[in-house]
């Protein structure tokens, strides 16, 4: 391997944190152990936001008039249950997402020729094309492909995110 490769790798790895046994798991279509670490975290993460937010829930709902007859709620009451009711919401999607991808331990891969665009109206997103695959990325991570060069790209589905890539062809 050339310096430029090794150094090209060394910026990936750094920018979209990988290891380089994370990218070797993933060329095998599997997860390191570092990555499964990581999803664990993840949806424990998750999991707790979730126990949180029903908590704060059940608390504001318990507050709650049950009937017209009684009082109206304090503001801050109808607040607290529909943003608990949001966090649990999203935190329950979040942790279903992340323990059926862990599960089911499937690696996609695409690899081609990279192609970028940088769209003016998105601020801080560009779109990433390696041949059918499509997926918008954070700027800052745009900035170190190379357009046209040729990458693999190893991600999970249902969002497409990235786990892992390496630099094939400069």
């Amino acid at each position: 391997m050339d310096v430029m490769l090794m150094t090209s790798q060394d910026t990936l790895m750094r920018v979209f944190k990988f290891t380089p046994a994370d990218l070797a798991a993933n060329r095998d279509g599997g997860f390191s152990d570092h990555q499964i670490a990581q999803f664990k975290r993840r949806a424990q993460l998750f999991g707790g936001m979730m126990i949180a937010g029903l908590i704060v829930m059940t608390l504001t709902f318990s507050q709650l008039p049950e009937s017209r007859l009684d009082p109206e709620p304090s503001p801050i009451v109808v607040f607290g249950f529909l943003l608990a009711l949001a966090l649990t919401g999203f935190t329950g999607v979040e942790l279903f997402v992340t323990v059926n991808v862990w599960r089911r331990g499937v690696v996609q891969r695409a690899r081609g020729q990279v192609s970028l665009t940088i769209d003016p109206k998105r601020r801080t997103f560009g779109k990433l094309n390696i041949g059918e695959f499509e997926m918008y990325v954070p700027k800052s991570e745009l900035a170190v492909l190379q357009d046209g060069a040729i990458y693999a790209l190893y991600y999970v589905t249902p969002r497409k995110q990235i786990i892992s890539l390496e630099l094939i062809e400069p």
